[in-house]
């Protein structure tokens, strides 16, 4: 079991060599080369905010010809979700954001983060803390009290190395603090230009490796940087506090710090509260991959928040996003995002790839699977499929949406009974030899939709005297679908084509006359 032991193992003792390049630091921290990480805490499913981010460094590693690394920061054991490691890395495979290394899971590595630790322990930058949680508590509610910010009181920064060996010898629990300095510097970011916040006169000492001998986020987070050769930082906003402590970390170690830039925060429509896996299912990745989102139309609708391109919205493919993606151009202003606006994207990349002459098989085959997972129908002709999306590609939003009950007629012949065109007028045999022998004879598919049109209204003249225009055209729609409400006769037939129009006003007519 990891506690105070560990620590106490490691620190007064030292750890063995390590044989991974990651365990050993750099002799300058160099930055020939552009090297980013995505490092996620596992304590949830992938949702929208934490794909954004790994969109970003991706983006800018590729179009630097650099190292996209994958990270997992899980030294919080407390908080840590079984499955969601294997959960991410699926989610990244199909977004196509496929690491060059990783990942690599920070709670496999403490003996690194206590070797390093004991930098700082020897050069006075950090101490040991023997604090009970009840003092901590007594602190928080005294300030709260007082209407004052919590903070620790830096106490234990006073006691002398006799006293720390004493305390530590007789089995007390501790953490290690680092101690905060007034007066930080401001450093450059990329986006949001130059960043002050003193953060050492406003907080007090933050624990850098907690009691159970697992680092901090923010320990954790700067040796693992340093030592694997990080060259820029492309995060959330809302880790803008904790940089200035990074970046006196840095200065405690003597290392060169990455570059930093800190991406626009996400906020949901209603332009004022922060985008959280806390909002429900629908902002996680694999929701959207149920649905039949194009992962490509995922990542450029994430792109509408924050921009990093010329046109801030136009429909791109990720390689096409690497190409177009510039840092300067991201935005320092807080982003909607408008999930009103995917399904529209969605359209765009669905248009795109069935114009494309190399994807066009693809979108076919996936119309396929999606009837005939819907409809249990199959050998369907490529033809057939062609022209159907050919025709609905600027109605539709994703391919499945042709596998609705809306579109049943596409793929399932109706099943009459006489009843069902009787109850709708008289004249119905009448109406459906006449439409027939027009469709058969007189009817060619280069007929716009308004000449078709004309030409119903014209036959319809022969039996106006008794029969409504609603019940005549109803007569034809239930012919071709069953049904007696849906898409317009124009597109049912346009769609289903000669042929099978005639088919099935044949079959409706046996229906009728029993033959």
């Amino acid at each position: 079991m990891m506690h105070w032991e560990l620590i106490r193992r490691s620190l007064l003792r030292g750890c063995r060599g390590h044989a991974s390049i990651l365990s050993r630091p750099c002799c300058s921290q160099n930055h020939e080369k552009v090297r980013v990480r995505f490092a996620p805490s596992p304590t949830g499913y992938l949702h929208l905010g934490g794909l954004r981010t790994a969109l970003y460094n991706y983006l800018f590693a590729r179009s630097k010809k650099g190292d996209f690394i994958l990270r997992v920061e899980d030294t919080d054991q407390t908080r840590l979700v079984p499955d969601s490691l294997s959960h991410l890395q699926e989610m990244l495979e199909w977004t196509g954001l496929s690491p060059d290394e990783g990942p690599y899971k920070q709670s496999e590595r403490l003996d690194i983060y206590h070797e390093n630790m004991k930098t700082l322990l020897e050069n006075g930058s950090c101490y040991h803390c023997f604090c009970t949680p009840q003092r901590l508590d007594l602190l928080r509610r005294n300030a709260l009290r007082n209407k004052e910010s919590p903070r620790y009181d830096n106490r234990c920064r006073s006691l002398t190395e006799a006293q720390v060996k004493e305390n530590i010898d007789k089995g007390l629990r501790f953490v290690v603090r680092l101690k905060m300095q007034p007066n930080s510097e401001p450093y450059k970011d990329l986006v949001l230009g130059n960043t002050l916040y003193d953060v050492g006169s406003v907080e007090g000492d933050p624990v850098m490796i907690k009691a159970d001998g697992f680092p901090t986020y923010h320990f954790a987070n700067v040796v693992d940087d340093h030592l694997m050769r990080i060259s820029h930082v492309l995060r959330g906003q809302e880790w803008l506090m904790s940089t200035h402590k990074h970046m006196l970390l840095y200065k405690a170690f003597g290392w060169e710090p990455p570059t930093y830039a800190h991406l626009p925060l996400v906020l949901n429509k209603d332009g004022r509260t922060k985008l959280s896996k806390r909002f429900g299912n629908n902002t996680f990745v694999s929701h959207f991959k149920e649905i039949g989102i194009y992962p490509d139309a995922l990542l450029n609708f994430l792109t509408f928040c924050g921009s990093g391109f010329e046109d801030n919205q136009q429909i791109m493919t990720l390689p096409e996003m690497v190409d177009k993606f510039c840092l300067e151009k991201v935005s320092s202003h807080s982003a909607i995002l408008d999930l009103d606006l995917l399904p529209g994207v969605n359209q765009g990349h669905l248009i795109k790839r069935f114009d494309d002459d190399h994807d066009r098989d693809n979108v076919v085959h996936e119309l396929q699977k999606e009837v005939e997972k819907a409809f249990n129908v199959r050998s369907l002709n490529k033809a057939f499929l062609v022209r159907i999306l050919e025709l609905r590609k600027n109605h539709i939003t994703k391919v499945g949406d042709l596998a609705t009950p809306e579109y049943t007629y596409l793929w399932l012949r109706p099943s009459l009974q006489p009843e069902d065109l009787n109850a709708i007028t008289s004249q119905t045999v009448d109406i459906i030899s006449r439409v027939s022998s027009y469709f058969d004879q007189e009817y060619c598919e280069t007929k716009s939709a308004d000449d078709l049109n004309t030409d119903l209204k014209v036959i319809y003249q022969d039996f106006s005297s008794d029969v409504r225009w609603p019940s005549f055209m109803k007569v034809i729609r239930v012919c071709l679908s069953s049904k007696e409400q849906g898409p317009s006769i124009v597109d049912m037939v346009t769609m289903l084509g000669q042929e099978e129009v005639c088919h099935r006003l044949k079959a409706a007519h046996d229906v009728l006359t029993k033959r």
